[in-house]
């Protein structure tokens, strides 16, 4: 079930979707280099069907959506936890961009849906690593929650609500 920020919009369907991995490319596994990045990106098509009964304060209208199209997300992490530096605790594994493209087509009407978006974060809270690793293999960072500061840029059509984004936020997420 779907709804607005008003609670007025009534709509409901099922979604399906594949991501692949293919660790050389970095396609859903990070790839790292041994001093200041880490990489991945996520590839995924996407179809979804959904009925909306009631637009509530979006700009769709009653009646059938069938979108199928595809979503790439690459992850940027600058000054990863290597063992080769010691960037500190308030740069070490805490500084990430993230770039998201969309592009969606309603297959009834053949209506696209594009949006990008770009982002840079920093993770608030702290990275905590295992005690024991083997040589040669990097540490993944756990962090204590998920809160994080983040300057974003969306641009394009939202497919949810049919509502042309042009817009820079500043977002803090909170999370235990």
């Amino acid at each position: 079930m779907l709804t607005d920020f008003q609670a007025r919009e009534r709509a409901g369907g099922i979604s399906l979707s594949f991501e692949p991995v293919v660790p050389k490319l970095g396609l859903g596994q990070a790839i790292r280099d041994e001093d200041y990045v880490s990489f991945y990106w996520v590839f995924r098509p996407e179809l979804d069907e959904r009925y909306v009964s009631n637009p509530g304060v979006t700009a769709q209208k009653t009646g059938n959506y069938d979108w199928a199209g595809a979503t790439t997300r690459g992850y940027l992490a600058l000054f990863p936890v290597n063992g080769n530096h010691d960037w500190g605790p308030w740069l070490e594994n805490r500084l990430d961009f993230v770039g998201t493209a969309q592009y969606f087509w309603n297959i009834e009407t053949g209506q696209p849906a594009g949006y990008v978006s770009a982002a840079l974060q920093y993770n608030l809270s702290k990275c905590e690593l295992p005690e024991k690793t083997d040589p040669g293999v990097y540490p993944e960072c756990k962090f204590s929650g998920s809160s994080s500061i983040s300057l974003e840029y969306d641009y394009g059509i939202d497919r949810d609500s049919l509502v042309m984004l042009r817009q820079l936020l500043i977002e803090l997420t909170f999370a235990l």
